[in-house]
Parts: structure tokens; sequence; C-alpha cells
């Protein structure tokens, strides 16, 4: 990661779940789930892969013992770990952070970063200044930003009524779109939109936001047929634009990210054209000021257009923090990509037990492998049971093997019978 050639001290913080808390605005029928924020926010250990050992990274849940003791065997030189306080949440001792010769690194930075760590505001932050952030994360400001300078952008109408959503899924449905997407101003992987398959779920949808306000900003996109997702990581600084990554996302049906693909195939002409736009825009946020590194969500559709700008994350991503692994492993294997499922079981699994179970499920070979970066468990009182997510990013030089793999991985989302016995149990 770029951030490994500055020298100073860092300090590394995960701030996730931002966007979500800036949307002020209750348009769609929501549910908020409570336990699985509590895994996202597991995520944290993603930090892992990008801290040098002599930096510091602020955890508020302590990582399992043996999924670091695996790490480390894994030949993952480990950085220093701050645990926060189980009960109060806060971190002693972060004096050191008020050292102008320290490096605070968020996930993102926002207004309220300082309050929610317990950090001065005097911090020397990494990134750009909070309320550029919040903009460039606003689906509204982004797409009027690519219109703009420009850029190619999906059919849409910004919609303020009833009378205005109807005439614009009208006029989507007259453009021939099957489907289409709501959008609110904020939200990520998935979050933040409804997906509208026909006239029914349009009339419901519409039935539901105009009982609850007669007035409202919303962004009525038509649905592309995607034929590839394309996305990329790019470093801002006062000096220079540079392009760290070019990767695929994988995603739903539902807009939902499920992992990525670190060594994807696109027409060189295609990816050329990619790289010139996504170095134009850089340029552009250089100019507002926009500092850091930013990832840009793009999509090729069935026709093969290209439409550079779908969101702007500006912040730190997953790929972020999973780079310098990425490319240590793609100077050795010519397949590389990430997936996590979602499961849960009667008792407590520990990350042996669970390890051996992946293992065992995606049989993987000497010259096809796999690594866990996360490891997140929580105990739900709620549904009686123990939630986890497991991150895994899969290598070789098979692409055929190495999907392989991730089928019969992807096969383990659910429940896991626990006939198994955890290891503190045998």
């Amino acid at each position: 990661m770029i951030l490994n050639t500055i020298k100073q001290k860092k300090y590394w913080v995960y701030n996730v779940n931002q966007e979500q808390k800036w949307n002020v605005v209750s348009e769609f029928p929501s549910i908020q789930d409570a336990q699985q924020l509590e895994l996202v926010k597991q995520q944290e250990q993603q930090m892992l892969f990008a801290a040098d050992s002599t930096d510091t990274v602020l955890f508020r849940y302590k990582p399992d013992d043996e999924f670091l003791t695996y790490l480390k065997n894994e030949g993952i030189v480990l950085p220093k770990m701050q645990i926060a306080d189980p009960y109060s949440g806060r971190f002693d001792n972060l004096e050191a952070l008020s050292d102008k010769a320290v490096l605070t690194v968020p996930y993102i930075v926002t207004s309220d970063l300082y309050e929610e760590f317990g950090l001065d505001e005097s911090i020397n932050l990494y990134g750009a200044k909070h309320d550029l952030v919040k903009r460039l994360n606003n689906k509204f400001e982004t797409r009027r930003f690519a219109e703009n300078n420009l850029f190619q952008t999906t059919k849409g109408f910004f919609c303020t009524n009833e009378d205005e959503l109807r005439l614009a899924y009208n006029k989507l449905k007259q453009e021939g779109f099957e489907r289409c997407v709501l959008k609110i101003a904020y939200g990520s992987s998935g979050k933040g939109l409804k997906l509208i398959d026909n006239d029914r779920s349009f009339n419901l949808l519409l039935k539901f936001i105009t009982r609850r306000n007669k007035q409202f900003y919303l962004l009525l996109e038509g649905w592309y047929t995607v034929r590839q997702n394309i996305n990329c990581q790019l470093f801002i600084s006062t000096e220079e634009v540079q392009i760290l990554a070019v990767t695929e996302q994988q995603i739903d049906n539902n807009g939902v990210y499920m992992g990525t693909n670190f060594t994807p195939y696109y027409e060189a002409a295609l990816v050329e054209r990619y790289k010139l736009e996504m170095l134009r825009l850089g340029r552009l946020l250089q100019g507002q000021g926009y500092r850091g590194i930013c990832g840009v969500d793009s999509i090729i559709d069935q026709e093969g257009s290209l439409f550079p700008i779908i969101e702007i994350n500006a912040r730190l991503t997953q790929v972020s923090y999973l780079i310098s692994q990425v490319m240590k492993l793609k100077q050795q294997y010519q397949v590389v990509e990430s997936r996590f499922i979602r499961f849960n079981s009667s008792s407590s699994l520990n990350f042996n037990t669970v390890y051996n179970i992946v293992e065992k499920a995606v049989v993987p070979s000497q010259e096809n492998r796999f690594l866990i970066y996360t490891f997140a468990r929580h105990n739900s009182i709620e549904f009686d049971c123990v939630l986890y997510r497991v991150f895994v990013l899969f290598y070789g030089d098979d692409r055929s093997a190495v999907e392989a793999m991730i089928v019969r991985f992807n096969g383990l989302n659910g429940e896991f019978k626990t006939d198994i016995k955890t290891e503190q149990e045998v």
C-alpha cells in the first residue's frame, strides 16, 4: 500500500458504517441489523495487512489468539495492537497521537471521528477535509459531478415528489429498462438503494414513501445489465495522481458486495480508456483539495459501454487494506480473488475449528491455496447462536481450480450443524 512509503509512525482506526449514520432520511423500509453490524465492525482486522510492524492498530474487538498465530505462521508481520476497554469502548494512553510526527489513519475522515475514538482534534490526520469527504461520498453529488464534467452517466432522474417519480419511472420503462434502482444519498454495499423489478414493486415502494413524506429528494436510475464491474483505487497527493489498482468487484443481483477479483481480464483498449478517465477524475478531485486514497466503482454494460463513475468512495476500502498482501501474491500467482461467508452455529467455534472446516470444504492444493484474512464472531443473545463472518483470499495459477474452490466455499453460507466439537470440547 502507498502508505507503507510514509516513514512516520502511524496509528490506524476503523470507523466503519459512517455512510449509514449520514442518512437522516427514512424514505425506504429498512431493518437495522445490529447483530451483523457487530461483525462488520470486526473487519477492522483488515488493518493488520496495511499497517507496518512499527505502526499501531486500534481495535474495538480483540482478535482471536489462534487467528493471530495463524497469520504469523502465514508470514504476516503484525503491527502493534491496542485494544479498547470492553466496557467503555475507550482507548487508554492515546497521548502519542498528539505528536505531530505521528499520523492517524482512519477508515474515513468524519467530523465525529474525534469524539468516537476519544481523540484530540489537534492530531495529524491522514486524508481530506471531512466536509469534502462527506460531499464526495454523496451519491447525488457524485452524479452531478460526473454530469458536469462530461463523464458518461447512466440514465436517471432526480425526483422531489410523487408525480416526478412516476414520470421518471415511465420514461425509464419507455427507454427499455426492465428494472430500476431508487437511491438515497448515502450507503455502501447495497445499502441506500432499492431495486424495482416491476410495476407492483414500484407502486408498493411509492406508497410507502408518499405515506411518510409528500416531498423528498431521491434519484431514480435505470438498472443496467452489467457485463463486468470495474473498480479503481486512486492515490491523490499534492504532487501526483496514481492508479494503485484496477479490480473487479463481484456484486450480487441486489447490488451487494460479495468479493473482489484482483486479477480480472478486460479488453486492453477498454482498460486504457478507463485508466485515462480515472486519471482525469483524480486530477479533478485533486483540484478540489482531495488528498488520500479514493475508491471508484464503475460498470461495463452488456453493449460494452463504460460508465466510469457509479460511486466514489472517498475513504479507504477493503481493497485498500489488502493491496500490499495482494501485490505479494500476484508476484507468484496468476489468480487472486476474495470472498466472504456468513454463517451461524449453536455453539462457539474457535478459529482453528473454522479453519479446518473451510480447508475440508474448499480442498486446496499446493498450487491453489487460500488465506483467511478476517475472522469475525459475535455471540447473539437475541438469536441464541453464534454469528460469524469469514473473509478469504483465494490464489493460484489455475483459474478454474480457484473458481471451484470459491464455489465450494460459498456452499458454507448458512448454518453450521455443530455436531462438530470444538477443540476445547475434545
